[in-house]
């Protein structure tokens, strides 16, 4: 099974970026958009995983720091567009040293540094003033402040090619 795991958003940030897809959408953005229950921050991408017992150990070893996290801004990964994040220094911390548990216990993972965002539209094509409409289209975000409470481990599946994700295992 295909897993990672994520910092999964409550209702208040998921309205947000829900928001901010609209106006994009309105502002005449193109492309895949991330479907509502699949907006997420991976703090670790595991890949194929046969059995997710050790992912799950590991995860339960490492306490979860809790930390705020709030909305910095939009950026273009090649063609994706993403909402870019600052985290507070605890929740770094934890990403640290999950990574480390998962090295420890010989978990493989993704080593790409952590950067704190969520993707929101993949293969993202923008209008003529899709700069503007982009910038203009994340002000939801500046008022809303998230809190990590909980992550997940995740896993993916695919219906219709889409993928769904879901959390098989959760830590507060």
């Amino acid at each position: 099974m295909r897993l990672f795991i994520a910092i999964p958003f409550e209702p208040p940030m998921l309205d947000a970026l829900t928001q901010v897809q609209a106006s994009l959408k309105a502002g005449g953005v193109r492309g895949g958009f991330t479907a509502r229950q699949n907006l997420h921050m991976t703090l670790a991408f595991l890949g194929e995983v046969r059995d997710p017992r050790p992912v799950i150990g590991a995860l339960d070893r490492v306490p979860l720091q809790q930390g705020a996290m709030t909305f910095e801004k939009t950026e273009m990964f090649r063609d994706i567009l993403v909402c870019a994040f600052r985290v507070e220094p605890q929740v770094r911390q934890y990403v640290r040293d999950l990574r480390a548990e998962l090295d420890n216990a010989g978990i493989g993972f993704d080593r790409k540094p952590f950067r704190p965002h969520v993707t929101l539209v993949r293969r993202a094509a923008l209008a003529e003033n899709g700069a503007d409409a982009v910038s203009q289209a994340a002000e939801p975000l500046r008022a809303v402040e998230a809190s990590v409470r909980r992550v997940c481990l995740m896993r993916t599946d695919f219906a219709d090619g889409r993928p769904r994700y879901s959390c098989i295992h959760e830590v507060r």
